[in-house]
């Protein structure tokens, strides 16, 4: 049986989750060679994500990609934590990082557009940014309502998920 990448996905999650972590991406790349599959993990407890628990989990998740089918001889597998620029892929990790700044690639009338602004909350449908005057011009190139914010406020646009490609923390120094 084929597995569709939603199913590979489900599937990892519930390993990962049996294990105290869960799957925040999944990266299927097919190469001349072979392919690669690339997972990004965190942990459930919160704790950052070390090298010692990718390479605890490695030979395992092999294991499991192999009696789902989808690894062979010629695939490889990448096992990472999901950075300090990590992609936020599920409504708890928007609510998770509520307040943070992000970056938003959507698709808008057919091109690629980028957004940063504050987030400031999600759910199934959408996701709400926080633009101040800087980021407000931003939207002049998107076509999401423009409002007119006052310096120093932040004003609030919704996002509909099924537009955004990705959406990921951006890291301050």
């Amino acid at each position: 049986m084929e597995l569709t990448p939603t199913q590979l996905e489900e599937r990892l999650d519930r390993f990962l989750h049996q294990r105290g972590y869960e799957l925040v991406a999944l990266e299927v790349v097919h190469m001349r060679g072979g392919t690669l599959f690339r997972l990004f993990i965190d942990r459930l407890d919160e704790e950052r994500v070390t090298i010692g628990d990718c390479t605890k989990l490695s030979p395992p998740l092999r294991l499991e990609l192999e009696a789902l089918g989808v690894y062979d001889e010629k695939s490889s597998l990448e096992v990472s934590s999901p950075g300090i620029e990590r992609v936020l892929t599920k409504t708890h990790h928007f609510e998770r990082f509520v307040g943070h700044r992000v970056r938003v690639t959507l698709l808008d009338d057919g091109l690629r557009k980028t957004i940063v602004g504050v987030l400031q909350g999600a759910d199934e449908e959408q996701i709400w940014l926080g633009l101040d005057a800087r980021t407000s011009a931003q939207l002049k190139s998107i076509s999401l309502p423009d409002p007119q914010i006052e310096p120093g406020a932040l004003r609030q646009v919704s996002i509909p998920r099924d537009q955004v490609l990705r959406c990921q923390l951006v890291a301050e120094w």
